[in-house]
């Protein structure tokens, strides 16, 4: 092949005889190896492409692997179990609210009238407290009776007449314009 012009697909010899059993392909070296560079190109580009998308899905599912990681785990049974604990807690809340509502009613405000104590007293168990408002505050020391000297039911004013076992605190002492509007202001209510 002395002319590299020439198509190498057919040689021409060949081409003139007609002969089409004894067809042959004649390539020149540099037509050769350009045609290999080209298909390996072709094939490497596909497989390049190919190559990248799976990387790139990769990637994508290894960060959300990492967030998913990072969460962490909680048993099922644990979210049950607090489910349940919580419940139990405010029925023995409940319980506790209704047991002290009970107590205050039928507790006498005297000392030792406890379940704890061995004997009763004939002094009063109401803890006072006098605000710098004026306002005088009980607290009986079994049942956490919270009683104020401004409530106008006979049965806080009679607990306030019996003689107590305890010293009364005060606050200081304040001069008001308008002492009633201190005193019900001071009220948490």
């Amino acid at each position: 092949m002395a002319n590299e012009n020439e198509n190498p697909l057919v040689n021409r010899s060949q081409a003139k005889s007609g002969d089409s059993k004894a067809e042959a392909l004649t390539i020149t070296k540099s037509e050769l190896q350009q045609l290999i560079s080209s298909a390996v190109a072709a094939a490497v580009g596909e497989t390049s492409k190919r190559s990248e998308q799976i990387v790139s899905e990769g990637m994508s599912e290894l960060a959300k692997a990492i967030i998913e990681a990072r969460k962490p785990y909680v048993d099922p049974r644990a979210i049950e179990n607090e489910k349940a604990m919580r419940e139990s807690m405010r029925v023995v809340n409940e319980r506790m609210k209704a047991q002290i509502i009970a107590s205050q009613a039928t507790c006498p405000h005297l000392q030792g009238s406890s379940e704890n104590s061995d004997f009763t007293g004939q002094l009063s168990s109401i803890v006072m407290h006098r605000l710098d408002s004026g306002v005088v505050v009980g607290i009986c020391t079994n049942c956490q009776l919270q009683i104020f000297s401004d409530d106008p039911d006979v049965n806080v004013q009679k607990i306030f007449r019996q003689k107590s076992g305890n010293r009364m605190s005060s606050a200081g002492i304040r001069t008001f314009r308008d002492p009633k509007a201190a005193m019900s202001a001071g009220r948490l209510e």
